[in-house]
């Protein structure tokens, strides 16, 4: 993790892996949780292709999908069958606005 280079304690060092420990300890009491959403976008895609996918994830789990061939959003798993609408429709196409129609959703699993 820590590599000692020339002029860096062992003090020093230890230093470091003692934050590096209590950042971490401090986030899992934080119940602290992740959202990614990766967006990809393929500039030359072909008539009846996706040329723009998302897929969410709160903790590494997936749980939505989209793709611009189909229009939809598609839950997945339990945590996308709680987070999105019942009428996945209110939610604005992600790959030409950022906006969800000002709704907020709680993304705690």
């Amino acid at each position: 993790l820590l590599k000692l280079q020339g002029g860096m304690s062992p003090a020093h060092t230890t230093g470091h892996l003692l934050l590096i420990l209590l950042l971490i300890e401090a986030g899992k009491t934080l119940d602290a949780h992740s959202l990614c959403l990766d967006l990809t976008v393929k500039s030359q895609s072909r008539p009846g292709q996706p040329w723009c996918q998302v897929q969410g994830s709160v903790d590494t789990k997936p749980f939505l999908r989209y793709d611009s061939a189909s229009n939809k959003v598609k839950p997945l798993g339990f945590l996308g069958k709680e987070v999105l609408p019942p009428c996945s429709n209110a939610l604005v196409h992600p790959c030409t606005s950022a906006s969800m129609d000002g709704q907020l959703f709680s993304l705690t699993p």
